[in-house]
């Protein structure tokens, strides 16, 4: 391990394929090979072995369309929440939080469009628990869910939560909010943001996460305890570390990781900069230096909603996220890596995605469906799964050297999120 105290800016790279990129907005060109100052090794063969994920259920609504069931949650009689995206845990004070994204409301509940909400389940509970006691905060003037606010404004459509940890006595979020040009994730643009609450839905920022939103944009966020790793810089290695996942311009991106100090997020963070010659963990002060955490092919570079979780049962660092309607997972035995290859846990245009996103017989082979979309969307578009935020504490094991993998995922059309489980095995 060595800390970089000052790295020159690189103009390396290629211009890698946009996923969808926006008229207005051309994509960053992001590094897609090693930098002469570090080394960056190919991606190993991934170290589990992960099976196709199932739904077990879908957490918000009152109607399943794809199981012709009721939802046991009955999030819109019971809160006003018709749909909603995302699904960041947390876990505190003896419960686990929920940070959904841009929620649909009840039509009877007037609310800005795309509030974003706030549920709860007690930490004891089970995978099958988060289907039935999901609680979401009331707002008090008309009992229906109340809106997640950042400094004291309830965040409008596009600007959403996109990671969270929690210390003894706050609870942190990681948002991405309009850029100074008016610009979202929507629109390829964005501004990382960290706000801290004192474990309500209210927020209030501590800082920005990045200079210029082409690293840090979007942050997912893990912790470690001190004196887990001693190859960490100096006193680093016995601090309390918040692990800050990064991507830049929307599903067009490598992530990144930063250090901060899980009680004092407001002072500087290091950024890994790649491996040195003996594969140790290299670290600097400048987030220009901040280096892809897995550059092994620029058609990776399509990074969405990430999430980054310790599996104790195989004893390694699992990353989820979405590209190009697949759910990916990666596997490493330090956070900084070095990050398997890919495996696919889900693919829309598989068998595994009957029942959990809608598949339009016309555009679909069977099985598809024509019945289970949302209305506000209508029956001609297409499900697509993203946000795939693992729930650690709902994770389980059955035998030695496994893992059932619990995580949320949205699906678009219908407008909702899933609860799904991954079996992984270790290799």
């Amino acid at each position: 391990m060595r800390l970089m105290r000052s790295v020159p800016a690189l103009l390396l790279g290629a211009l890698v394929a946009a996923c969808g990129s926006s008229p207005e907005q051309a994509p960053v060109p992001y590094i897609a090979e090693k930098l002469p100052w570090a080394h960056a090794p190919i991606a190993p063969a991934l170290t589990v072995k992960a099976a196709r994920a199932t739904k077990l259920c879908q957490l918000i609504g009152d109607h399943d369309l794809a199981r012709d069931k009721g939802i046991a949650n009955h999030t819109s009689d019971r809160f006003g929440v018709l749909g909603t995206d995302l699904g960041i845990s947390v876990e505190r004070d003896g419960e686990i939080a929920f940070l959904f994204g841009d929620t649909w409301n009840r039509g009877d509940l007037v609310r800005t469009f795309g509030t974003d909400s706030f549920a709860t389940l007690p930490v004891g509970s089970k995978a099958m628990d988060a289907c039935c006691h999901l609680t979401f905060a009331r707002d008090p003037k008309d009992g229906g869910f109340a809106g997640i606010t950042l400094d004291g404004r309830v965040l409008p459509a596009f600007e959403v939560p996109t990671g969270a940890y929690a210390t003894a006595h706050h609870l942190y979020a990681f948002f991405t909010v309009a850029d100074a040009a008016g610009h979202t994730i929507g629109d390829r643009g964005g501004h990382g943001v960290l706000a801290r609450s004192n474990g309500d839905e209210h927020f209030e920022t501590v800082r920005d996460v990045s200079a210029d939103g082409e690293r840090f944009n979007m942050v997912s966020a893990a912790t470690v305890a001190g004196g887990t790793y001693a190859d960490l810089p100096g006193d680093w290695a016995s601090r309390d570390l918040v692990l800050a996942y990064g991507t830049g311009h929307y599903r067009e991106s490598f992530p990144r990781l930063a250090l901060a100090q899980a009680n004092h997020p407001d002072q500087a963070w290091l950024y890994f900069a790649g491996f040195d010659a003996n594969g140790g963990p290299e670290f600097s002060v400048s987030e220009e230096s901040a280096m892809p955490l897995f550059p092994d092919h620029a058609t990776q570079a399509c990074v969405g909603e990430m999430s980054v979780a310790w599996a104790p049962h195989v004893a390694q660092w699992l990353m989820t996220y979405n590209c190009r309607g697949k759910i990916l997972m990666r596997a490493a035995p330090k956070p900084w890596g070095p990050w398997s290859q890919s495996t696919v846990i889900f693919d829309k245009k598989a068998s595994e995605s009957a029942g959990v996103l809608h598949r339009p017989c016309a555009r679909f082979a069977a099985p598809c469906d024509d019945a289970s979309f949302s209305p506000q969307f209508g029956g001609d578009v297409a499900g697509d799964p993203y946000a795939p935020y693992m729930v650690p504490r709902l994770f389980s094991s059955d035998a030695p050297g496994e893992e059932r993998v619990v995580f949320t995922m949205s699906t678009w059309n219908p407008y909702t999120t899933q609860l799904m489980e991954a079996k992984i095995t270790l290799q």
